[in-house]
């Protein structure tokens, strides 16, 4: 986990221990990001474009084996700093 100049707490641009991009890790980022600003707008009570199973399935999701595989971010750690507003993305390029 990092910690912004802001105090906040930011999602890692790769996984532990990789020391590049691939493509991998650009899709696993960009799966995660968009849970993550999934989650923020639906825990603040806002809509959320094609949201077919609300923040639920988003939980389940942080939760799973396959958010597990994609990175080495605690899941329950990440939606508790979504709850405190702790969370700011780094941005996937």
């Amino acid at each position: 986990m990092l910690t912004c100049p802001s105090g906040r707490l930011c999602l890692p641009p790769t996984r532990k221990g990789d020391d590049d991009m691939t493509g991998y890790n650009l899709l696993a980022n960009a799966i995660i990001v968009q849970a993550v600003r999934d989650y923020k707008r639906l825990y603040k009570g806002k809509a959320v474009r094609n949201d077919m199973h609300g923040i639920d399935s988003l939980e389940r999701f942080f939760r799973s084996a396959w958010y597990q595989e994609l990175t080495d971010v605690d899941g329950e750690y990440l939606m508790d700093a979504v709850k405190a507003n702790k969370v700011r993305l780094a941005s996937v390029e």
